[in-house]
């Protein structure tokens, strides 16, 4: 059941007696009738014995017969599972009975029948079904889900929702974002102070009541109602950081001149002025106006969503940082001029807070822009804060050399860095640029292994560069020493392929029959030649085919710059620039984020990466804590997405976990990139036990796994 996800196996003693046989008759009746409402709910859900006995006491499969959709039904059976497994840790059955009287008042049906599915949780719960305990449902809903609140807490919170100033507002809105504003409403109402709770509530509520606000939002949503849902979020955050009618007002009003699209990203950015102690109102009023100007405007909406994200940040900061309308159309011209090469460069638009445009401009950097590399010095110079040396128009064309003499001279850089990677390193920001290069310094592949693509199995290359040049010529050509070839035959299959291997020899044996009869001859010339092999190995590369040329890079397998992409390297890594979000697209990668630096700098996070001939193409984030090998995801450019390479990844994290000697591995469910998901459907079919995480999780750094979460099981010990 999929909302119904990680409920536990509850065998928690209940208060009174739940082993009639009038409640077990229930409890086979409700069984039933769930798996017929939804015939892929898991065998462990209908086990969760604590739940179960109290939809049955309390009559549920009568309250859902009452109902003649199937769907809405199901809906309904879903959410009372959930709430009573999210409730199993403080007044569980509580909060179930209150949750089950409300669904049995005739207004809910009627609701559901009126609003669409995806909104109706909300709105049967509170918008319109104004009973105590719904509200009490609903705010212990939302405040367990992003405050620790205390229950006297979610009371006050719910008293507060049945105002009738309160919750008159969303009725006025179109029911595709009402329920949105709703929850951000809601989130909000948690970080006010109880003593000022009721009278920022009503505040803020009367600033939804606004005609023009009301309209606006209204006519984004009839165009595109998630975008809209966005911009409900960010501005509804801002407006619980900084309580201001007349600004939210302001703000809306600038909304109605944009599309969804751009009124997510100004909400976005705004939304990041509205907090801390340089917050200022005055200069954020005055860049909302700035933003109503028909040029500016034109420009912004004149982009695709992305462009219009990093536009939206360079104008936006640009006009918090100057106040002036010729700054902002200059931040805007950068870009536009510059698009494709600032896109490519990823986060580094959003570095130093967004802010880097404004050093540009405020040095005239944008004048030594003339080209794609100008452009890339340019944006490495200003998210780096400064740390990096100034592009001016002398240094330009050696810029890559004297940066790297600047880093080591400054920093104490000990390694060789490409132009990209030091591009990498700016993310960091000035202030972390100095530990960020210690880690790279110190840095270092540990427990490596090499696996074949083609049967997905150890290599155990423990050769030499020599004894693998003797093994490839052999291989390649044969030899009188049947058991010798045998053995190269046998190794280099499971480096390049028995196929392409194979391939290679017909090769050979067609096509170079001549190449092949010289390399016999100065073989039988020479006599104690100790670099024989490698000559005879020089000489088939000079055939310059392509199938003989994988089979032989495989001699360079040992190396790190390996471009055959017939194995897969494994290595552990703190390696920060081995983790790049732009091939192994994860967003917690360099430039795009620097959160690589915090898994870095703790021991006990564990970063695999996974190289495809010469490219890091995946990497896995994990954290080994109270006897747990934790696999958050496993990240990975597109082509990482094929079964073999699962298989390598899965059973190598398997390997490295009973090298850490814990007791499980344990698999994350929650990874929001495509390669995670795909990942993880592939191991479902491994016959791993399906658990909800309940070791603790590490709070200091950003892990997709939670506590609560679904995550696959396997015990490593007996």
């Amino acid at each position: 059941m999929g909302d119904a996800r990680g409920l536990k196996d509850a065998a928690q003693p209940s208060r009174r007696e739940h082993n009639t046989p009038e409640v077990a008759a229930k409890m086979a009746t409700l069984k039933a009738l769930l798996k017929k409402l939804d015939p892929k709910i898991k065998k462990k859900d209908l086990n969760s014995k604590r739940a179960i006995q109290i939809l049955a006491e309390n009559n549920l499969e009568e309250i859902l017969e009452k109902y003649n959709s199937e769907e809405l039904r199901k809906k309904i059976a879903v959410k009372l599972l959930d709430e009573i497994n999210n409730g199993t840790k403080q007044w569980s059955e509580k909060r179930a009975l209150k949750m089950i009287e409300t669904l049995k008042l005739e207004s809910v049906q009627k609701l559901l029948n009126k609003h669409p599915p995806k909104d109706s949780s909300v709105l049967a719960e509170v918008l319109m079904e104004k009973s105590h305990s719904s509200g009490i449902g609903y705010a212990s809903h939302r405040g367990s889900n992003f405050y620790p609140m205390r229950k006297d807490s979610i009371e006050k919170v719910a008293q507060v929702l049945f105002l009738d100033e309160v919750m008159a507002p969303f009725s006025g809105y179109d029911s595709r974002i009402s329920w949105v504003m709703l929850m951000q409403y809601t989130n909000q109402l948690f970080t006010f102070k109880p003593e000022r709770l009721r009278e920022q509530a009503v505040q803020f509520a009367q600033a939804l009541t606004i005609p023009q606000v009301m309209e606006n939002f209204n006519r984004l949503a009839s165009i595109d109602d998630k975008a809209t849902m966005t911009a409900v979020s960010n501005l509804f955050i801002g407006m619980g950081r900084m309580m201001d009618v007349e600004l939210f007002g302001e703000i809306s009003c600038l909304l109605g001149k944009c599309n969804p699209y751009l009124a997510s990203a100004i909400t976005f950015d705004l939304a990041q002025h509205f907090e801390g102690p340089k917050k200022d109102r005055a200069r954020i009023l005055e860049v909302v106006k700035l933003l109503e100007d028909k040029e500016i405007l034109e420009k912004l909406n004149s982009k695709v969503v992305m462009g219009m994200f990093y536009a939206t940040s360079f104008t936006v900061n640009a006009g918090m940082e100057f106040g002036d309308r010729a700054m902002m159309i200059r931040a805007i011209n950068f870009y536009t001029t510059h698009e494709k090469m600032i896109r490519q460069m990823e986060g580094l638009a959003w570095t130093e807070g967004g802010r880097a445009i404004c050093k540009i401009i405020k040095l005239n950097l944008d004048e030594v822009c003339t080209d794609k590399h100008g452009v890339k010095c340019v944006m490495m110079y200003a998210a780096s804060g400064g740390a990096f040396l100034r592009p001016t128009e002398q240094n330009l064309k050696g810029y890559e050399k004297e940066l790297l003499a600047h880093l080591k001279k400054k920093y104490g850089l000990e390694k060789e860095l490409t132009m990209e990677e030091m591009g990498m390193l700016s993310g960091l920001g000035r202030n972390k640029i100095r530990k960020g290069i210690q880690i790279i310094n110190e840095s270092k592949d540990e427990s490596v292994r090499r696996y074949s693509l083609d049967n997905q199995q150890l290599l155990m290359l423990d050769y030499t560069r020599e004894q693998l040049s003797e093994y490839a010529a052999i291989a390649l050509l044969g030899s009188r020493d049947a058991k010798k070839e045998a053995k190269a035959i046998q190794i280099f299959s499971e480096i390049s392929g028995r196929d392409k291997l194979n391939q290679a020899r017909n090769q050979l044996n067609t096509k170079y029959r001549e190449l092949k009869a010289s390399i016999f001859a100065m073989a039988k010339a020479s006599t104690s030649d100790a670099l024989l092999y490698q000559r005879i190995c020089a000489m088939l590369a000079g055939a310059k085919n392509e199938l003989i040329g994988d089979v032989l890079e495989g001699i360079n397998c040992n190396d790190l710059s390996v471009k055959n992409t017939g194995f897969v390297r494994a290595a552990e890594s703190k390696n920060i620039l081995d983790y790049d979000s732009r091939v192994q697209m994860a967003c917690v990668f360099l430039p795009r984020s620097n959160d690589i630096y915090g898994y870095a700098a703790d021991k006990e996070i564990v970063m695999v990466k996974y190289e495809i001939g010469e490219k890091r193409l995946g990497g896995a984030i994990c954290s080994v804590t109270g006897g747990n090998f934790l696999v958050d995801s496993v990240e990975g450019h597109r082509f990482f997405r094929k079964s073999a390479v699962f298989e390598i990844v899965f059973n190598d994290l398997i390997e490295r976990a009973k090298e850490k000697k814990v007791d499980r591995i344990v698999f994350g469910m929650d990874g929001n990139g495509e390669t995670a998901k795909k990942f993880v459907e592939y191991i479902e079919n491994k016959g791993l036990r399906e658990m909800t995480i309940e070791f603790a999780i590490k709070e200091n750094v950003y892990l997709e796994t939670e506590k609560g979460s679904r995550a696959l099981a396997m015990e490593l010990r007996d």
